[in-house]
C-alpha cells in the first residue's frame, strides 16, 4: 500500500506518514527518500529506453524534481537545499493531459518510472489542479521509448441519414463506411 502524508515535520526533516487503510506512522527522512529513490534508479526507473511495453511511466515538472534533489543533496555535494519542495506542480511544462509547445524532455520536464511517482506523489502530494501526465512505452524495432506527447485525434459522430451530408468523391457515407468499416 502507498504511504499518505498526514504531517510534515521540518524541524526534524521528516516526513511523518500513515499506512493507507491503518494508524500506523512511518517516518521518512529526507536521506531515506533519497536513498529509495536512488535504488528505483540504479534498477533503471530513469531509463525508459531499457523498459519493456505495458511499463508505464510518468513525466515530472524538471522545476520541481530537481528542487527535490536539490532537497535531499542527490547529488552528494555535502549541502542539501533548505527549502523543501510543496506538492509536485506540473503546470509549468503540461496544459490539460498534453506537453505545451516548445516543451523539451531534461529542460522542461523528466520521464521517470510510475513506481517513482508514486512514492514522491505519496510523499509530496500533488497540487489541485496540476495535470498528472502518465505515458506508455511504445516499441519501435528493438527500441523502446516512451511517448511523451501523446497523439491527439479528432472524433466526429455520423448520423445514419446519407442525405444529410453531401458525398466524399462521389461515394456516400454508407458506401464509405462500407469500405473502410468491415
Amino acid at each position: 500500500m502507498c504511504p499518505l502524508i498526514s504531517h510534515k515535520d521540518r524541524s526534524g526533516e521528516e516526513w511523518r506518514l500513515r499506512e493507507a487503510g491503518t494508524s500506523t506512522m512511518v517516518t521518512v527522512t529526507l536521506e531515506d527518500q533519497k536513498l529509495i529513490i536512488q535504488s528505483e534508479i540504479d534498477t533503471g526507473g530513469d531509463r525508459p529506453n531499457r523498459a519493456t511495453p505495458g511499463d508505464e511511466w510518468v513525466l515530472i515538472s524538471l522545476k520541481w524534481y530537481n528542487s527535490w534533489r536539490d532537497a535531499v543533496d542527490f547529488a552528494n555535494r555535502g549541502v542539501a537545499s533548505k527549502e523543501i519542495p510543496g506538492p509536485i506542480d506540473n503546470r509549468d511544462f503540461a496544459a490539460g493531459l498534453r506537453v505545451k509547445p516548445g516543451m523539451l524532455t531534461g529542460t522542461h520536464y523528466e520521464v521517470i518510472r510510475a513506481s517513482m511517482w508514486l512514492k514522491l506523489k505519496s510523499w509530496y502530494g500533488v497540487l489541485p489542479g496540476s495535470p498528472v501526465l502518465k505515458r506508455p512505452i511504445i516499441v519501435d524495432g528493438d527500441q523502446s521509448i516512451v511517448e511523451t506527447s501523446a497523439p491527439v485525434f479528432d472524433l466526429f459522430v455520423a448520423d445514419d441519414d446519407d442525405s444529410a451530408d453531401p458525398s466524399v468523391n462521389g461515394d456516400t457515407k454508407y458506401a464509405i463506411r462500407r469500405r473502410f468499416c468491415r
